[in-house]
């Protein structure tokens, strides 16, 4: 058996697009709104 090393990313883009961003960053907060003031989607 092989370990598997992981190189952290050092130069370059973010393979991570736009809208991945966009979700990780206001879909979850909207849904903690919603489930704050009990709406239901």
């Amino acid at each position: 058996e092989y370990p598997i090393i992981f190189i952290d990313r050092t130069i370059g883009e973010s393979k991570m697009s736009k809208s991945i961003m966009y979700e990780a960053i206001f879909v979850v907060w909207r849904l903690r709104i919603w489930k704050l003031f009990g709406w239901n989607k």
